[in-house]
């Protein structure tokens, strides 16, 4: 009987831990974020494009598609159309999406007789849309007799007419044309575009296309760009979670998150050619992650064990080497701040990780240089300087309000102190790091989104009473409000000053900020606009989602030169 009752309550664990096991994996796992019987296939063709056979590659979902083997045996695919012809200007092979990461893309491949670059415009036959018009990147250099390249800016759903324009050295100019009617976009908002309302400024909007990024209202996990006019002009579908960024090499790729623990290396022709997978180390991703010097990115993760274990999220930095694809981790902040991790013990009871213990929340991490980098802690208000990162990471300083860390340890002696009379960021998100020639060393710009807003479920007790006008988190408050944020941080004195700031529409989680060619790109996440501001913070344009659903985690502008075009 004995012997019998031990079996059964053995059964009884065993059960158990494979449902723990279970539901570890459930949360944990590199799902694709769509339903798998739902995912197809994106192409389109006609007598001018035509579309691959992908009927032997066993494409099920997103997670195929982010499959190095499979984007080679597209690529091999691609390789025998090329020799199958003589194709020049006036025979273009043109392939509708050919490797399935760019859904409103053309792959064209072409000689000319003389050396040439290439422009073009893409129009709709309805003459529905403004016209979209770029110049071609050509890695051969500027003027080439070989071209080969991934064309951008089709408005998904409907005919456009692609335009090229080939001129040689001499001058000489031929033009020709292809219509192609790209897939329907997944984040078709009311036939592909933002409300668009202008501002007081009259100085021009830069150059480039917005990066929407986490936008929860789309049917796919996406990052989409977006022209100056808010029309939707290509989309990178994501295996689940949201891109976090867009970063480049100096090799014509670029990096972006496709899930909680991948990262796609992508050349400019659409092909995935290396994916980084940091969960086979025992981590996730989240939030924000950035190149070093050394040509590594270094990532904010969580630690699935201490996840598992704790419940303990948000906490980790880890780098990856894009040569070997190892993992080490750069920083445990469990082990940083233990004192802080002694008073922070409550679980969150919003935003993501309901139910999980978030006492630190990272969201933003930049490169500094020297061996340092610069992190945005969104639960504490605080922004965190850390050195000596490739052996055994320090705390260099705080930037926050000293009420957080009254009575924690002696961590109030990493405080700077402010020069000014000034209130402290509360609940920041998108901290950049800028340096200034113009500023002595030591000396350095931080901007960021300041979200205004007093949310601590790790301290639900915590006094805000030392922010004046601190937001809820409802984002309908009417009285509140969010800011934008320029400090100069003087490491010599060790102070930091608020040099300038401005109200922008509150938003009490995510956004974003961006300095781009002289202007202010300012994502107001939890409103559902972005919006570009001239140097003297004077709004020039304001783009909203036409969506019910308004949450864009968020939105960088890109030129994308060197990738799909050049400047000249």
């Amino acid at each position: 009987m004995r012997h019998k009752r031990y079996l059964i309550l053995s059964l009884l664990l065993a059960i158990v831990l494979i449902l723990v096991g279970s539901l570890f994996l459930l949360h944990n796992s590199d799902k694709d974020s769509s339903n798998t019987k739902q995912f197809k296939i994106l192409t389109s063709e006609n007598s001018q494009v035509t579309a691959l056979d992908y009927t032997d590659l066993s494409i099920n979902s997103y997670s195929d598609v982010y499959n190095v083997t499979t984007q080679q045996s597209i690529s091999e695919q691609i390789e025998v159309l090329k020799t199958s012809a003589d194709y020049d200007f006036s025979n273009i092979l043109a392939i509708s999406n050919p490797y399935q990461t760019n859904v409103t893309s053309l792959y064209v491949y072409f000689k000319t007789d003389k050396a040439s670059k290439i422009s073009y415009t893409i129009s709709d036959l309805k003459g529905s849309y403004p016209t979209y018009s770029a110049n071609l990147y050509n890695n051969s250099g500027d003027y080439s007799t070989i071209h080969e390249y991934q064309i951008i800016g089709f408005v998904g759903g409907i005919e456009n007419k692609l335009t090229l324009t080939a001129i040689t050295e001499d001058g000489e100019e031929q033009k020709t044309t292809i219509n192609y009617t790209p897939p329907t976009a997944f984040s078709n908002y009311e036939q592909n575009n933002f409300t668009v309302s202008e501002g007081v400024s009259d100085e021009a909007l830069s150059n480039g296309l917005y990066a929407v990024i986490g936008d929860q209202s789309t049917s796919q996990k996406l990052t989409y760009l977006v022209d100056n006019d808010g029309i939707v002009r290509a989309e990178l579908p994501l295996i689940g979670y949201n891109s976090l960024r867009l970063l480049f090499d100096d090799q014509q790729n670029m990096y972006l998150t496709i899930s909680k623990s991948k990262i796609a290396k992508i050349n400019r022709l659409g092909e995935v050619i290396q994916i980084y997978d940091v969960g086979v180390s025992g981590y996730n991703l989240h939030h924000d992650f950035t190149f070093d010097d050394q040509g590594n990115i270094i990532a904010l993760a969580t630690n699935l064990a201490a996840e598992t274990e704790d419940k303990l999220v948000e906490d980790r930095i880890i780098k990856i080497n894009l040569e070997t694809a190892s993992v080490s981790e750069v920083a445990d902040f469990r082990k940083l701040l233990p004192d802080l991790y002694d008073v922070a013990t409550e679980l969150a009871t919003q935003a993501t990780y309901e139910g999980y213990w978030d006492p630190i929340h990272l969201n933003t991490i930049q490169y500094s240089g020297d061996d340092s980098i610069i992190v945005s802690s969104r639960e504490t208000s605080t922004i965190i300087k850390l050195g000596q990162i490739s052996d055994a990471t320090t705390i260099d300083y705080f930037i926050s309000d000293p009420s957080i860390w009254t009575g924690i340890g002696d961590y109030s002696n990493y405080l700077l102190s402010k020069d000014g009379d000034f209130v402290s960021q509360a609940g920041q998100h998108s901290v950049i790091y800028q340096t200034d020639n113009s500023l002595a060393e030591g000396q350095y710009y931080l901007y960021l989104f300041n979200n205004n807003s007093g949310i601590m479920d790790s301290r639900p007790n915590f006094d805000f009473s030392s922010y004046e006008n601190i937001g809820s988190d409802d984002k309908a408050d009417s009285n509140s409000y969010s800011m934008y944020y320029k400090y100069l941080v003087d490491e010599n004195n060790r102070t930091y000053q608020l040099v300038n700031s401005f109200k922008v529409p509150y938003s009490p989680y995510i956004s974003s900020v961006q300095n781009f060619s002289g202007n202010l790109i300012i994502d107001s996440g939890q409103q559902g606009i972005f919006l570009e501001y001239d140097a003297s913070n004077e709004l020039i344009r304001s783009f909203t989602i036409n969506s019910d659903t308004k949450f864009i985690y968020r939105v960088y502008k890109y030129d994308f030169e060197n990738y799909y075009f050049s400047s000249n």
